[in-house]
């Protein structure tokens, strides 16, 4: 009998096993928060001793030059501080003028456009003779409120070579902010003057330089 032989299909040769892949165990790195700005709040002086000491630097600095003594800052950081204000906004919003503290209308309307029952605050007419700000209170009507430069004659703001003669337009502005915030927010901005009125019509060199800077 003839002897078959049956040829084996050829097995495939097994690859080496690859070692396995080495893991650095290394912790991921965690997002950087980027923050527009800082807290406000963070470098506040707290205690007298502190704030003693800060309205100290704040005189000795002389970058604030409507702030003549320690004594004056620390009024006007304490009063600033009772308005829901930070130091430093504080100090370049007041001014000393005949000894009393007067603060400028920006910060005034800043004061009412940040209060939570501020519903409408701003300029919507404005020339060198009147200024008419539009105003509403949460849960009271919306009205219109007008200033005159014949008001402001009345009340015996213009003076000769004044500020009212040589910037109106702005004088009336500012004006109009701040009646218009003591007739609908008094709650708000009760003792709160503006220097022009403290010094009936004048204005402290320091503001009229920054009237003519912006132009």
């Amino acid at each position: 009998m003839q002897r078959i032989e049956v040829e084996s299909e050829p097995q495939p040769t097994p690859e080496p096993a690859q070692p396995a892949p080495v893991v650095a165990m290394v912790p991921a790195a965690k997002p950087v928060q980027m923050t527009t700005k800082s807290d406000p709040w963070a470098l506040q002086p707290s205690g007298q001793n502190s704030l003693r000491a800060f309205a100290a630097d704040v005189a000795s600095s002389r970058m604030f030059p409507q702030i003549a003594t320690a004594e004056q800052a620390i009024v006007v950081i304490a009063w600033g501080q009772n308005l829901g204000v930070p130091a430093m906004i504080a100090l370049t919003q007041a001014y000393v003028v005949h000894g009393r503290v007067g603060w400028g209308a920006q910060f005034i309307a800043g004061l009412i456009k940040n209060n939570p029952t501020c519903e409408k605050f701003y300029v919507s007419e404005t020339d060198d003779k009147h200024a008419t700000v539009v105003y509403k209170r949460k849960g009271e009507p919306e009205g219109k409120y007008l200033f005159t430069i014949d008001k402001a004659r009345q009340m015996g703001f213009i003076k000769s070579g004044g500020a009212w003669e040589k910037f109106p337009g702005t004088m009336c502005r500012w004006a109009a902010m701040r009646e218009c915030a003591r007739m609908v927010w008094p709650d708000v901005v009760t003792g709160v003057y503006t220097p022009d009125e403290i010094a009936q019509g004048e204005l402290p060199e320091e503001m009229i330089a920054t009237m003519v800077s912006r132009g």
